[in-house]
């Protein structure tokens, strides 16, 4: 009996020990949130993997990740990056965690591992200890565009591109259908079965006119036999007044259109229709882009003869307006100054 009392608590004594070891290794490795060293475990990490494009070089979003002061401040989202002692809270823990490909940081490039994100969470959740080791309120670098942003498509000059080859495929009508293919191939996806007749005139005429068809128009189409059907149809609706109708209210949201003031008057205006007019006709009659834009701008010195190029001006007062019958001119100033704000921006 002693012998075998004395054999089970070597063997405790042997298991505490191995226990007590392991633990020791694995903070060696990960250390606890007590012992991080900002300096030497966290600084690195966020120039090496956050620097590129929220450092002294480039603040995207407005944001800038090597200064306390503005890294805890957030950017221009007014959002604070780092909430101390709640990564939960914090948006730098919900960006570099985020399912989504076109949120989650940093972008174009690969996800933070887990166990970045681990000592980012801990370091945040012990009280983002940061020393005081620059001056507070740093100023804003001015942003820059480096060699390599100047590789990307939008900065470099257009030039001439050959569609990728593609096999034997009767469903390759136009060099964008190669390049279609093509990223399908690379992505090894199929392509969507082609619409039948019925399908294909409800698509057409809803992306054009934003309207269905009507059931005999249907008929003619599913059973036509000219082989230039489709593309005659889509020159009808593309006549069609109801094509600008239905095309002019995107340009009309982006123009803040309304046919009344808004806030909390908002009063009827009786001549707003105008400048909706001229946008829809603009767009039926192939307007070039230059002169449906300019005549926006300044119609009224532009063509000041011609009544549409001065309704088209109504682009510049188509945001809300608050009609101030008080007696503090202050307050008409700050309207007026919140008016043209309103125009300088929505042109913009």
């Amino acid at each position: 009996m002693i012998a075998n009392r004395t054999t089970a608590i070597a063997i405790f004594v042997c298991w505490i020990t191995i226990a007590a070891t392991t633990v020791a290794q694995d903070k060696a490795v990960q250390p606890d949130s007590a012992s991080l060293n900002f300096l030497k475990d966290v600084q690195p990490l966020l120039v090496a993997r956050c620097g590129k494009c929220h450092g002294a070089n480039r603040q995207q979003g407005g944001l800038r990740l090597d200064l306390k002061a503005s890294a805890f401040k957030g950017g221009d989202s007014d959002e604070p990056d780092i909430v101390a002692g709640d990564s939960a809270q914090s948006n730098l823990i919900q960006l570099i965690t985020s399912a989504s490909k076109d949120e989650r940081m940093p972008l174009d490039a690969e996800a933070l591992s887990a166990d970045d994100i681990e000592l980012l969470k801990r370091w945040i959740d012990a009280g983002a200890n940061w020393p005081e080791t620059e001056l507070p309120n740093p100023a804003r670098s001015q942003m820059v565009v480096t060699d390599e942003d100047r590789q990307h498509w939008s900065f470099r000059p257009r030039q001439q591109v050959i569609p990728p080859a593609i096999g034997d495929d009767i469903s390759i009508r136009t060099p964008f259908d190669q390049f279609i293919r093509r990223t399908l191939e690379d992505h090894k996806l199929m392509a969507a079965a082609e619409a039948d007749a019925r399908t294909l005139i409800r698509r057409v005429y809803f992306d054009i006119i934003g309207l269905p068809p009507k059931p005999d128009e249907v008929e003619v189409f599913v059973n036509s036999v000219d082989g230039n059907a489709y593309e005659k149809l889509v020159d009808e609706l593309l006549a069609s007044e109801h094509y600008g109708e239905r095309w002019a209210r995107h340009w009309l949201a982006v123009a803040r259109y309304a046919d009344s003031n808004g806030q909390e008057g908002d009063g009827d205006r009786a001549t707003a229709y105008h400048f909706r007019d001229f946008v829809i006709q603009a767009l039926n009659e192939d307007m070039s882009s230059d002169q449906f834009v300019r005549w926006q701008m300044a119609g009224d010195e532009i063509a000041p003869q011609n009544p549409r190029a001065i309704a088209a001006t109504g682009f510049l007062v188509a945001g809300n307006s608050t009609i101030l019958n008080v007696p503090m001119e202050e307050e008409k100033l700050r309207n007026r100054a919140n008016e043209l704000d309103d125009m300088v921006s929505t042109t913009g």
